[in-house]
Order: structure tokens, then sequence, then C-alpha cells
């Protein structure tokens, strides 16, 4: 099928996953390089949970602090690990939208497609729902629930059990032929 809309989203999903791929390079190597030598990386802050690049070293902004080697790590592992799940999240999709594109909608692979979307949500869910922040000399711990992740977890299992009636209802249509 030659669907504008699909080659579109096939298109998007494409780019979006290379962009990603870079970025997990990107943040696979910093963290390396701070594994080797966490002192290294001068232009890499830290603060309120979130990753500061400056071109002025991360010592003279007085909100970023450089916070121990192993917190940057963990930092850098739930990163990395936030965005392989993205990128699986978006491999998925594609096998959907090229089975949907391919007219073979309801198959069991795309059950299966939605049901891996819906585990790695949970995972993400799990991944971002405690950070540690550091706050001077202390650590702070922080709990929060990522709704979104919750909700697309549960779009996703819907989903699967839709695509399985659908697929229940094209069985049945290619015996009563």
């Amino acid at each position: 099928m030659n669907n504008k809309i699909l080659n579109l989203a096939i298109a998007v999903s494409q780019v979006m996953r290379s962009f990603l791929v870079f970025i997990f390079i990107v943040v696979i190597v910093l963290g390396v390089i701070l594994l080797i030598n966490s002192e290294s990386l001068p232009f890499l802050g830290y603060a309120e949970g979130t990753f500061n690049f400056s071109n002025q070293g991360a010592t003279s902004d007085e909100q970023s602090t450089r916070p121990e080697g192993w917190l940057m790590l963990f930092a850098m592992l739930k990163m990395a690990l936030t965005i392989l799940c993205s990128i699986l999240i978006l491999s998925e999709i594609l096998k959907v939208i090229n089975s949907i594109r391919s007219l073979e909608t309801f198959k069991n692979k795309n059950i299966i497609a939605f049901r891996r979307m819906g585990n790695i949500f949970l995972l993400l869910f799990f991944v971002q729902m405690f950070s540690l922040i550091p706050n001077g000399d202390q650590l702070s711990f922080r709990f929060s629930v990522p709704v979104f992740y919750l909700l697309a977890v549960m779009g996703c299992y819907i989903l699967a059990e839709i695509f399985k009636e659908g697929n229940k209802l094209m069985e049945e249509n290619q015996l009563t032929i």
C-alpha cells in the first residue's frame, strides 16, 4: 500500500531512531571517559537531575555542581538506558508500521510488538521513578510518578488486545471463505 501518512511516519521514525542512536553513542563515550577519569570533561556539569554543558567549565557556574564520579556514572547509565529504551520502542513502531503498510495488520507479530512496547514503557516508568540529586554535601533522593509512561503502558497493552481481537476476526473470516 502506498499511503503518504505511513511513509511519513516511517521516515520520521527512522530519522528519530538514527538521531537517538547517535546520542546513545555520545552518552556511552562520555560515560566511558568519566569511568576512566572522573575529573575529565570539565565542560560537563550536573544540576537538578540534568546534565549541563558549558564552555566555561562546570566549576564557574554556582548552580551547577560537579558530583562524585559514581553519581555521574549513575546519571549517565540512567540516561543511556532511557535512550536505549526509546530506540527499542521506535524499532517496534517501525515494525508495526511496515506490517500495516504491507497489509499484514492483524498478525501475531504486531500483538507481540505492542506487548514489547508496553513492557519497555513499564521499564522506563521504573527507571524514571527514582533519581538522585546532589545538594551541596548531601544527596537528595527524589521519587516521582511519571504518569505518561503508565498511560503509554496501558495504551500499548490495550492496542495489543485490540490487535489480538482483530487477529481472531481475521482468522474467522479466512475460515468462512
